[in-house]
């Protein structure tokens, strides 16, 4: 073998072992890059559950919310149903007894003044509708 014959057997194999690394380097950093992919998946994953979460929490509490002023509605319409009839009641006998004048002064001030509760509570219910839908356009 001559003497630029080992040089060059020498220069190939250095080819060899540089082209065996570097695709040692690459697999690893292929490696990483997949390690790197799959702990930003994980992390992802975790924020949408969380985001899941909240608006499950969120769904919840609107339910809560629609179905207390459901209850306050009908309340405030069994009010007012009393309110009408205590106030027919009292027209009725204001008409054929006007003796009885202030009884029927009282009967129709409660009368007023469930009819302004009721309305206090149909405000109240509106107000909770509306926070419900103002939420929605914040975030």
């Amino acid at each position: 073998m001559c003497a630029g014959s080992w040089l060059y057997a020498d220069m190939g194999e250095h080819r060899k072992n540089s082209k065996n690394d570097q695709r040692d380097l690459d697999a690893d950093e292929r490696a990483d890059r997949a390690d790197d992919r799959e702990v930003e998946l994980a992390a992802r994953e975790g924020r949408v559950e969380a985001r899941e979460a909240a608006q499950e929490d969120r769904k919840d509490k609107e339910h809560e919310i629609l179905a207390a002023a459901e209850v306050r509605d009908e309340q405030a319409d069994a009010r007012d149903d009393d309110a009408d009839g205590r106030d027919s009641v009292a027209d009725l006998h204001s008409f054929l007894h006007d003796q009885a004048y202030g009884a029927n002064i009282q009967a129709r001030r409660s009368a007023a003044l469930d009819r302004s509760s009721s309305k206090s509570d149909r405000n109240s219910s509106s107000d909770d509708r509306s926070k419900l839908t103002s939420d929605d356009t914040d975030e």
